[in-house]
């Protein structure tokens, strides 16, 4: 008896969603978003805001790929300190 397949409960599952500490040194920024979000880093465009709530400083890129990762967010540092993760947006 075979077991049916897994089925994803979103395509973004079968990404990863942080990078270890020891990867993050190792690669620059748009390298670490590409590997976040599975990209070419040609499909990265470069974002640095400060949060008008909180007023923290975030930068990271901004998935323009055409596919079902457009919009998607590479978050890689918050008030400068690492914090490397894929957040699902649409622009």
């Amino acid at each position: 008896m075979q077991l049916p397949q897994r089925i994803l409960a979103s395509p973004y599952e079968a990404y990863p969603k942080t990078l270890s500490p020891a990867s993050s040194l190792r690669m620059d920024a748009i390298e670490q978003a590409g590997e976040l979000l599975d990209l070419d880093p040609k499909w990265l465009q470069e974002f640095d805001v400060s949060d008008p709530f909180s007023g923290l400083a975030m930068t990271g890129h901004l998935s323009m790929k055409p596919d079902h990762r457009y919009g998607v967010l590479a978050l890689l540092t918050v008030d400068g300190k690492d914090a490397p993760q894929r957040i699902l947006a649409t622009p």
